[in-house]
Protein backbone atom coordinates (compact mmCIF):
# COMPACT_ATOMS: atom_id res chain seq x y z
CA UNK A 1 0.00 0.00 0.00
CA UNK A 2 1.09 3.67 -0.88
CA UNK A 3 2.26 5.91 2.45
CA UNK A 4 -0.10 7.29 4.18
CA UNK A 5 0.35 11.44 3.89
CA UNK A 6 -0.76 14.11 6.23
CA UNK A 7 -3.54 14.51 3.73
CA UNK A 8 -5.14 10.77 4.45
CA UNK A 9 -4.13 11.52 8.31
CA UNK A 10 -6.66 14.79 8.56
CA UNK A 11 -9.18 12.23 7.06
CA UNK A 12 -8.88 9.27 9.38
CA UNK A 13 -7.36 10.42 13.28
CA UNK A 14 -9.19 12.73 15.65
CA UNK A 15 -7.96 15.90 16.52
CA UNK A 16 -5.66 14.24 19.48
CA UNK A 17 -4.55 11.27 17.00
CA UNK A 18 -3.47 14.08 14.43
CA UNK A 19 -1.29 16.01 16.84
CA UNK A 20 0.38 12.94 17.66
CA UNK A 21 0.54 12.09 14.00
CA UNK A 22 2.41 15.64 13.95
CA UNK A 23 5.00 15.05 15.97
CA UNK A 24 6.08 11.96 14.15
CA UNK A 25 7.30 14.11 10.65
CA UNK A 26 9.69 16.72 10.05
CA UNK A 27 11.51 19.34 12.97
CA UNK A 28 8.96 18.28 15.37
CA UNK A 29 10.75 14.87 15.57
CA UNK A 30 14.67 15.57 15.30
CA UNK A 31 13.68 17.98 18.27
CA UNK A 32 12.73 15.01 20.79
CA UNK A 33 15.03 14.04 23.01
CA UNK A 34 15.51 10.03 23.73
CA UNK A 35 13.14 10.02 26.55
CA UNK A 36 10.08 11.71 24.68
CA UNK A 37 10.91 9.35 21.60
CA UNK A 38 10.37 6.27 23.82
CA UNK A 39 6.78 7.57 25.42
CA UNK A 40 5.86 8.32 21.60
CA UNK A 41 6.92 4.63 20.07
CA UNK A 42 4.83 2.94 22.78
CA UNK A 43 2.11 5.09 22.35
CA UNK A 44 2.32 4.68 18.57
CA UNK A 45 2.41 0.99 19.12
CA UNK A 46 -0.52 0.78 21.16
CA UNK A 47 -2.46 2.61 18.67
CA UNK A 48 -1.30 0.57 15.93
CA UNK A 49 -2.16 -2.37 17.87
CA UNK A 50 -5.55 -1.77 18.61
CA UNK A 51 -6.42 -0.67 15.20
CA UNK A 52 -5.42 -3.49 13.50
CA UNK A 53 -7.28 -5.73 15.99
CA UNK A 54 -10.30 -3.16 15.09
CA UNK A 55 -9.93 -4.03 11.72
CA UNK A 56 -9.75 -7.89 12.27
CA UNK A 57 -12.18 -8.08 14.40
CA UNK A 58 -14.63 -6.21 11.95
CA UNK A 59 -13.37 -8.24 9.02
CA UNK A 60 -14.67 -11.98 10.77
CA UNK A 61 -17.72 -10.38 11.76
CA UNK A 62 -18.25 -9.66 8.00
CA UNK A 63 -17.33 -13.06 7.15
CA UNK A 64 -19.66 -14.28 9.82
CA UNK A 65 -22.38 -12.75 8.33
CA UNK A 66 -21.96 -13.61 4.67
CA UNK A 67 -21.08 -16.94 5.47
CA UNK A 68 -17.55 -16.69 3.41
CA UNK A 69 -14.26 -16.19 4.47
CA UNK A 70 -13.52 -14.23 0.91
CA UNK A 71 -14.76 -10.19 2.10
CA UNK A 72 -13.79 -6.99 1.85
CA UNK A 73 -10.96 -5.73 3.85
CA UNK A 74 -12.77 -2.34 6.38
CA UNK A 75 -10.91 0.06 5.27
CA UNK A 76 -10.77 3.10 7.69
CA UNK A 77 -9.54 0.35 10.39
CA UNK A 78 -6.99 -1.13 8.83
CA UNK A 79 -5.95 2.40 7.06
CA UNK A 80 -5.49 3.69 10.65
CA UNK A 81 -3.25 0.68 11.30
CA UNK A 82 -0.95 1.11 8.59
CA UNK A 83 -0.91 4.78 9.43
CA UNK A 84 0.27 4.16 13.22
CA UNK A 85 2.67 1.45 11.84
CA UNK A 86 4.46 4.06 9.68
CA UNK A 87 4.43 6.46 12.67
CA UNK A 88 6.41 3.46 14.86
CA UNK A 89 8.75 2.94 12.26
CA UNK A 90 9.91 6.75 11.94
CA UNK A 91 10.16 6.99 15.81
CA UNK A 92 12.07 3.78 15.75
CA UNK A 93 14.43 4.92 13.25
CA UNK A 94 15.35 8.11 15.47
CA UNK A 95 15.72 6.61 18.07
CA UNK A 96 18.22 4.45 16.53
CA UNK A 97 20.22 7.67 15.13
CA UNK A 98 19.71 9.15 18.74
CA UNK A 99 21.72 6.37 20.09
CA UNK A 100 24.14 6.30 17.50
CA UNK A 101 25.28 9.60 17.87
CA UNK A 102 25.35 9.31 22.10
CA UNK A 103 28.00 6.42 21.71
CA UNK A 104 29.95 8.44 19.25
CA UNK A 105 30.19 11.32 21.37
CA UNK A 106 31.05 9.04 24.56
CA UNK A 107 33.66 7.25 22.51
CA UNK A 108 35.01 10.70 21.55
CA UNK A 109 34.27 10.13 18.21
CA UNK A 110 33.22 13.22 16.28
CA UNK A 111 29.37 12.96 15.09
CA UNK A 112 29.02 13.11 11.15
CA UNK A 113 26.56 15.62 10.45
CA UNK A 114 24.91 14.23 7.07
CA UNK A 115 23.25 16.95 6.42
CA UNK A 116 25.76 19.45 6.22
CA UNK A 117 28.17 17.40 3.80
CA UNK A 118 25.60 16.90 1.55
CA UNK A 119 24.60 20.75 1.32
CA UNK A 120 28.29 21.12 1.04
CA UNK A 121 28.45 19.05 -1.88
CA UNK A 122 25.48 20.17 -3.74
CA UNK A 123 26.88 23.73 -3.49
CA UNK A 124 30.01 22.79 -5.04
CA UNK A 125 28.40 21.55 -7.68
CA UNK A 126 25.95 24.51 -8.31
CA UNK A 127 29.49 26.60 -8.09
CA UNK A 128 30.68 23.99 -10.76
CA UNK A 129 27.68 25.13 -13.09
CA UNK A 130 28.26 28.60 -12.59
CA UNK A 131 32.02 28.70 -13.62
CA UNK A 132 31.45 26.90 -16.49
CA UNK A 133 28.55 28.98 -17.65
CA UNK A 134 30.66 32.17 -16.86
CA UNK A 135 33.44 30.37 -18.98
CA UNK A 136 30.93 30.06 -21.99
CA UNK A 137 29.73 33.51 -21.72
CA UNK A 138 33.30 35.19 -21.86
CA UNK A 139 33.89 32.70 -24.81
CA UNK A 140 30.94 34.72 -26.05
CA UNK A 141 32.08 38.06 -25.14
CA UNK A 142 35.69 37.74 -26.35
CA UNK A 143 33.83 36.52 -30.59
CA UNK A 144 31.58 38.87 -30.50
CA UNK A 145 34.62 41.81 -29.07
CA UNK A 146 36.48 40.34 -32.05
CA UNK A 147 33.74 41.22 -35.00
CA UNK A 148 33.78 45.19 -36.16
CA UNK A 149 31.88 47.40 -34.99
CA UNK A 150 31.55 49.42 -37.67
CA UNK A 151 27.41 48.56 -37.89
CA UNK A 152 27.09 49.66 -33.89
CA UNK A 153 29.02 52.95 -34.52
CA UNK A 154 28.35 55.11 -37.56
CA UNK A 155 31.57 57.35 -36.08
CA UNK A 156 33.50 54.40 -36.02
CA UNK A 157 31.96 53.67 -39.72
CA UNK A 158 32.82 56.90 -41.30
CA UNK A 159 36.52 56.60 -39.68
CA UNK A 160 36.78 53.57 -41.28
CA UNK A 161 35.53 54.81 -44.74
CA UNK A 162 38.06 57.57 -44.38
CA UNK A 163 41.00 54.89 -43.07
CA UNK A 164 39.85 53.19 -46.64
CA UNK A 165 40.30 56.15 -49.28
CA UNK A 166 43.11 57.41 -47.21
CA UNK A 167 46.81 57.02 -49.19
CA UNK A 168 48.67 55.38 -46.25
CA UNK A 169 49.68 51.57 -47.25
CA UNK A 170 48.04 49.82 -44.23
CA UNK A 171 44.88 51.18 -42.45
CA UNK A 172 46.65 49.99 -38.82
CA UNK A 173 45.72 52.77 -36.41
CA UNK A 174 49.73 52.73 -35.62
CA UNK A 175 50.98 53.33 -39.00
CA UNK A 176 51.80 56.95 -39.04
CA UNK A 177 50.15 58.72 -41.93
CA UNK A 178 52.24 60.71 -44.33
CA UNK A 179 51.02 63.91 -46.28
CA UNK A 180 51.28 63.90 -50.02
CA UNK A 181 53.82 66.09 -51.70
CA UNK A 182 52.65 69.29 -52.43
CA UNK A 183 53.38 68.48 -56.53
CA UNK A 184 51.46 64.58 -56.03
CA UNK A 185 48.49 64.41 -57.81
CA UNK A 186 46.16 61.83 -55.53
CA UNK A 187 42.73 60.92 -56.29
CA UNK A 188 41.55 62.01 -52.66
CA UNK A 189 43.64 65.14 -52.62
CA UNK A 190 41.28 67.24 -50.27
CA UNK A 191 40.53 64.31 -47.70
CA UNK A 192 42.01 64.81 -44.43
CA UNK A 193 41.76 62.45 -41.58
CA UNK A 194 40.81 64.44 -38.18
CA UNK A 195 43.08 63.08 -35.05
CA UNK A 196 40.37 64.48 -32.38
CA UNK A 197 37.56 63.19 -34.08
CA UNK A 198 39.62 59.51 -34.59
CA UNK A 199 40.57 59.45 -30.58
CA UNK A 200 36.41 60.49 -29.74
CA UNK A 201 35.87 57.41 -32.48
CA UNK A 202 38.10 55.04 -30.30
CA UNK A 203 36.81 56.19 -26.91
CA UNK A 204 33.38 55.38 -28.23
CA UNK A 205 34.32 51.89 -29.58
CA UNK A 206 35.93 51.00 -25.99
CA UNK A 207 32.73 52.25 -24.08
CA UNK A 208 30.76 49.85 -26.45
CA UNK A 209 33.32 46.94 -25.60
CA UNK A 210 32.78 47.53 -22.18
CA UNK A 211 28.50 47.86 -22.19
CA UNK A 212 28.39 44.38 -24.17
CA UNK A 213 31.27 42.43 -21.90
CA UNK A 214 29.29 43.89 -18.82
CA UNK A 215 32.36 44.42 -16.71
CA UNK A 216 31.58 48.07 -15.21
CA UNK A 217 34.00 50.40 -13.36
CA UNK A 218 32.58 48.47 -9.85
CA UNK A 219 33.26 45.10 -10.88
CA UNK A 220 36.70 45.86 -12.36
CA UNK A 221 37.11 47.15 -8.67
CA UNK A 222 35.78 44.57 -7.09
CA UNK A 223 37.77 41.95 -8.94
CA UNK A 224 41.01 43.91 -8.90
CA UNK A 225 41.01 43.92 -4.85
CA UNK A 226 40.00 40.39 -4.40
CA UNK A 227 43.58 39.12 -3.89
CA UNK A 228 43.89 41.84 -1.10
CA UNK A 229 41.03 40.50 0.79
CA UNK A 230 42.36 37.17 0.08
CA UNK A 231 45.95 38.16 1.83
CA UNK A 232 44.00 40.09 5.04
CA UNK A 233 41.61 36.81 5.60
CA UNK A 234 45.18 34.62 5.36
CA UNK A 235 47.11 37.40 7.81
CA UNK A 236 44.11 36.69 10.13
CA UNK A 237 44.35 33.16 9.96
CA UNK A 238 40.93 32.24 7.99
CA UNK A 239 40.12 30.60 4.99
CA UNK A 240 40.10 33.49 2.00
Amino acid sequence: MAEMTLKNARELCTKAELEFYQQSRGRELTSQDAATLQKNRVRARELRDKWRDQSTRQRRALQQSKGTRVVAKTDRSTQKAQLFQEMLKRFEARIATVRESDQQAKAGKPVKRKTSATRAAKHREERAEVRKGLKEKKKRITAALAKPIEAENPLAKATSNVDENSTTATPSRTTKRTSPSAGEDTPNKGLQVNDVQQIKVQGKANQQRQKISGLTNRVRGHVSARGKRAQAARDQGKKP
